[in-house]
């Protein structure tokens, strides 16, 4: 049995049954690279992760054959409303931390590289780019210089899509960005995607209100160029 998976925009995902069990075959995007995604940190991180049970149990996973097989996780994506609920917030926080305490020695997240990589794509492939994103980029990217980067292993985008509850446990799937990362960058995230104030998240003292603003800045930004890369049809036509 195989069954193609209608969820995610950057790779081929299907339902596939060996043995009598479900699991998921994933084939990786051809414009990985252009999308700043580094597959052998990537799989690195989901091992360990898989291992402590925060992320779906690995079967197998080939960077040079482009594919990855998990179980599949027959839960709910909870919507951003759950969270109102302080029990499940704290279901959902307590894991995310667990991904933050990973020990685990990987290439850091470059921010400012990956802006840049992105912005580069859409000059080559030559993608409309509104004014509106250059004034953006030329008021984000001096302020990038004070990232602390590199503090703790961050999945770098814990939005609900990415984030599945069986049974009160929580997975987190899609680890493509996850790094030695920029540790407010979680919570900020966490924050826009799930529509919840920063205030209500348990950020780390030693994350300021300042560093917070900038990853919110920062993410946003980044979401607006990951879509126009996606939106762009040639690009898209290199995933199929």
């Amino acid at each position: 049995m195989v069954n193609k998976l209608s969820f995610g925009r950057t790779n081929q995902s299907f339902l596939i049954e060996v043995d009598g069990q479900l699991s998921v075959l994933r084939i990786n995007a051809r414009n990985s690279a252009e999308l700043g995604i580094d597959r052998y940190r990537e799989l690195k991180i989901f091992e360990h992760a898989s291992a402590v049970g925060i992320a779906p149990k690995l079967h197998f996973g080939s960077v040079e054959h482009g594919v990855l097989i998990t179980d599949f996780i027959e839960g709910q994506h909870w919507q951003p409303n759950m969270l109102a609920n302080p029990d499940n917030l704290s279901l959902v926080m307590d894991s995310l931390n667990q991904i933050h305490s990973l020990d685990i020695s990987t290439a850091p997240f470059d921010y400012k590289q990956h802006v840049e990589n992105y912005w580069q794509q859409l000059l080559k492939n030559n993608i409309y780019i509104t004014d509106k994103l250059y004034l953006k980029r030329e008021k984000l990217l001096p302020r990038l210089v004070s990232i602390s980067y590199a503090n703790v292993i961050c999945h770098n985008d814990p939005n609900p899509m990415n984030i599945i509850i069986k049974s009160d446990k929580v997975y987190f799937l899609d680890w493509e960005y996850a790094a030695l990362a920029w540790q407010a960058f979680d919570f900020a995230a966490f924050s826009i995607e799930w529509k919840i104030s920063t205030t209500k998240l348990p950020v780390p003292a030693n994350i300021s209100t300042e560093e917070i603003d900038l990853a919110i800045d920062l993410h946003i930004f980044l979401c607006e160029l990951w879509t126009c890369l996606q939106n762009n049809p040639n690009l898209s036509k290199s995933n199929e």
